[in-house]
């Protein structure tokens, strides 16, 4: 039986939240906290359970310590301003949010989260001086756009709504929500042509509030446009069930995403998003802690990058979100893989020693024997992907830096994963792919 580490609960509990189901995300941080104690990413994942579940005393009791002791986590600020907001504590929240959006936060998607999770309590004026931080960060990040349409919307400045929400889809041309939410504007505005004019660019399968689809087929009078209203009547009874949750929301935008999922459950279990391959060692190879190993940092890397890379096409990943604590993880999991070195293969004692120099007295047995032995190390590093591996880890840093100002990086992390890496200079293949990744890897870490 494989035994669970601290992420594999993590990851099991933040899945229950998702799907809306708290108290079993509740007893599965828990349980993890029991073999755990302490964990601080699953008392955070605790305390997102106590908040679901209406728990807001238990669940400040754990994110207050937690606040004080990491002064830029902004997940743990998150989860205090949303308990404080409906513990009808605004003055707290606020207090929260401005912590989190401060001169080490870079992130425009999550700054702009904080903003909705204002709008959503109403608190219009303030949610738009936040979309409006998150726009600094982003000129071009459209639901930031779309968001300040949304609170000029509900603070009567329909014209800055307008203009906020066309730069939303400026930004995103395939952004339907956002197209949807101005074709509404535009058509209280009786500005019906050009109302039609949007709406008609969102394709009819992503339509998904009754009010569009009404209005849409309302402007779809013409001739030749039989088609479309039968499609738009089809349309129109798939998503007439979201009525009742949508009749006290004609006025603010409505995230359908979730909705839509949910309608389109049947074909997407029939086509399961396959796995993202970041890490391609040999897991058949290797012995059987390597390869979890191998597979936390796999999933590690889905969360923080768009898709895998072929560093040797000269490609570069791109960051789905910055997340320091996910980085800091990634790169811990990497120092430990690397101290593990030469990973459970059956080697004998001796390919633990550092590769030397073939001399001219050796022997053509000993050369042949050195040969092969420079051949496994190779094979080694190959087996685990240590390249790929070592490059992620470089961009991982190199955002690290960029995004955080010295005293907030994750320097233990860092300096752990440096001397990991001393330790395995040694044994790495001179003139390799594998040499080069830990040039670059190790300059990076260097301290700045």
């Amino acid at each position: 039986m494989t035994m669970r580490e601290s992420d594999d609960y993590e990851r099991e509990g933040r899945q229950w939240l998702l799907k809306g189901d708290a108290n079993t995300a509740l007893k599965v941080f828990q349980e993890g906290l029991a073999r755990f104690p302490g964990d601080e990413a699953l008392l955070l994942g605790l305390a997102m359970a106590h908040i679901d579940m209406g728990d807001l005393v238990r669940a400040c009791e754990v994110l207050v310590p937690l606040r004080a002791k990491h002064p830029t986590w902004g997940d743990v600020r998150q989860g205090l301003a949303e308990a404080y907001l409906k513990r009808g504590q605004t003055k707290k929240a606020l207090e929260c949010i401005q912590e989190a959006i401060g001169e080490h936060e870079k992130d425009a998607a999550f700054v702009n989260a904080l903003a909705v999770l204002l709008f959503k309590h109403r608190l219009h004026r303030e949610a738009l001086a936040i979309h409006d931080k998150a726009l600094r960060l982003d000129p071009k990040f459209a639901p930031a756009h779309m968001g300040r349409g949304a609170c000029l919307h509900q603070l009567e400045d329909v014209d800055g709504a307008i203009s906020a929400v066309r730069k939303a889809v400026e930004c995103a041309p395939d952004y339907y929500e956002a197209m949807s939410y101005l074709g509404n504007l535009l058509y209280d505005q009786r500005k019906k042509t050009e109302a039609k004019e949007i709406l008609l660019r969102i394709p009819i399968a992503k339509l998904a509030d009754v009010t569009t689809v009404k209005r849409l087929l309302a402007l779809s009078k013409g001739e030749g446009e039989a088609e479309r209203r039968k499609a738009l009547r089809a349309r129109l009874k798939q998503v007439d069930w979201l009525r009742e949750a949508l009749k006290d929301e004609v006025k603010a935008p409505k995230i359908v995403e979730k909705l839509e999922n949910r309608m389109d459950q049947a074909s997407l279990a029939r086509r399961p998003k396959p796995k993202r391959n970041f890490w391609r060692g040999l897991g058949t190879i290797l012995a059987g802690v390597v390869q979890e190993q191998g597979d936390q940092l796999n999933s590690l890397l889905a969360k923080i990058f768009a898709e895998p890379v072929r560093f040797a096409d000269g490609q570069q990943p791109r960051l789905v979100r910055f997340d320091k604590r996910l980085g800091e993880q990634y790169l811990t999991l990497l120092a430990r893989l690397l101290d593990d070195y030469p990973w459970r293969m059956d080697l004998d004692n001796n390919w633990r020693q550092p590769i030397q120099l073939v001399s001219v007295a050796d022997s053509e047995e000993t050369s042949y024997r050195r040969a092969k032995e420079k051949r496994i190390y190779s094979e080694c590093f190959g087996f685990v992907d240590f390249a790929n591996l070592a490059l992620y880890g470089k961009a991982i840093v190199i955002e690290m830096r960029r995004r955080l100002v010295p005293k907030v990086l994750p320097q233990v992390a860092i300096v752990r994963l440096r001397e990991a890496m001393e330790r395995l200079k040694p044994y790495v293949p001179l003139k390799s792919v594998y040499y080069e990744a830990w040039l670059e890897l190790r300059a990076t870490l260097e301290p700045q």
